[in-house]
């Protein structure tokens, strides 16, 4: 049986709505505007392979498993054998990673630069904190952070080189989807009538005909995988319909620098959050962070994001938790003898849930 990991592609054949920790429920107050998530969390995708698969082994789409269903995908909150990463975007034969949040354009678009640990100074953190700052080359013009930028992992093996990418480099949202608005209404099926608060307007998201949503699979017997391109498969809110296929010839993963820089006998290394990784504690300054050796020094950081889900065999929302959202940025110091524990991080999953794709991260450098 081969279960070698694979990445997989979903391609939508509409638009797409996920929703976030806010209420959307029938007769809520406020159902006007609700914005998609978007890109989706990873539980969402990987809860949409599990159901295609079920369905491709003999699932009528609702009830428990069979014992032998359960066996390849697993009970519930258990995965069993199977391991995921992701997701990422996939343009073309490109995979796309969201701009770390150390990366800074200029107003004009005309310049990059990278935030880096500045000098040590008092604050209300405590004492000796070192806080991101611009090289000292870049000062005195206007910068923004580049949020809502996507780089290739060309690109992005530049950023973990502690080389920022080239300002034509960088790929805006806008050219990878767009926000649709959506207005429904619900109606009785037996009086055909409707009742107050049932109006709704979702704003759904529609990717551009060449990008579609990429998640790396581990443990999956390849002919359930062949099995998934002969039927489309719902994903997300409203159960809109996607393909999922397997990518034959996926692109490689962006290289971790050959040299990590050192400070004597201090090796520093930074951390790019590629999935949303759950904050098990707060994150300190000169403090640990589990799963990573060494040291927290700095971090540039976006706000941190609530996440919940969905418990289908309980039938009942999960209790939402703080996660740091894609494109978090941690920088790191440790000693030099476990630069082959911090490699080893490279492309893997870490923090809570790491087999569902949370903590996707990859390592570069700083100095």
């Amino acid at each position: 049986m081969n279960t070698q990991e694979v990445l997989l592609r979903f391609d939508p054949l509409d638009s797409l709505f996920f929703r976030d920790g806010r209420p959307y429920t029938q007769g809520e107050s406020e159902q006007v505007g609700v914005t998609s998530q978007f890109p989706p969390t990873p539980a969402t995708l990987v809860g949409a392979v599990r159901a295609a698969v079920a369905r491709s082994l003999g699932w009528a789409g609702h009830g428990a498993w069979s014992d032998d269903i359960k066996q390849v995908l697993g009970d519930g909150g258990s995965l069993g054998s199977l391991r995921f990463r992701g997701p990422v975007l996939v343009r073309g034969g490109d995979m796309l990673f969201p701009a770390p949040a150390n990366l800074m354009r200029t107003e004009a678009g005309t310049r990059t630069a990278l935030l880096r640990p500045g000098p040590e100074r008092d604050c209300d953190l405590g004492p000796a904190i070192r806080l991101p700052v611009l090289p000292d080359d870049a000062r005195g013009e206007g910068w923004k952070q580049a949020y809502t930028a996507w780089l290739t992992g060309h690109s992005l093996q530049a950023v973990l080189g502690a080389e920022p990418p080239k300002p034509d480099a960088l790929i805006d949202q806008e050219h990878l989807w767009s926000h649709e608005a959506r207005v429904g209404i619900m109606r009785n099926a037996k009086t055909r009538t409707t009742d107050e608060g049932a109006l709704y307007s979702p704003q759904h998201v529609r990717l551009q005909s060449t990008v579609g949503l990429g998640l790396w699979a581990g443990g999956l017997p390849q002919n359930t995988i062949d099995r998934l391109a002969q039927a489309s498969h719902p994903l997300g809110g409203e159960s809109r319909s996607t393909w999922i296929t397997q990518v034959h010839n996926s692109p490689p993963w962006p290289a971790m620098p050959q040299t990590l820089h050192q400070h004597g006998n201090e090796l520093r290394y930074s951390v790019i959050v590629l999935s949303p990784l759950p904050l098990m504690e707060p994150l300190l300054p000169n403090q640990s962070v589990p799963g990573l050796p060494g040291s927290l020094v700095s971090a540039s950081l976006p706000r941190p994001i609530m996440l919940g889900g969905w418990d289908s065999l309980k039938r009942r929302p999960i209790a939402l938790k703080p996660h740091l959202p894609r494109g978090s940025v941690l920088f790191m110091r440790t000693k030099a003898p476990d630069e082959s524990a911090v490699r080893a991080l490279h492309g893997t999953c870490v923090g809570e849930c790491p087999a569902w794709g949370y903590g996707l991260i990859v390592i570069g450098t700083w100095s």
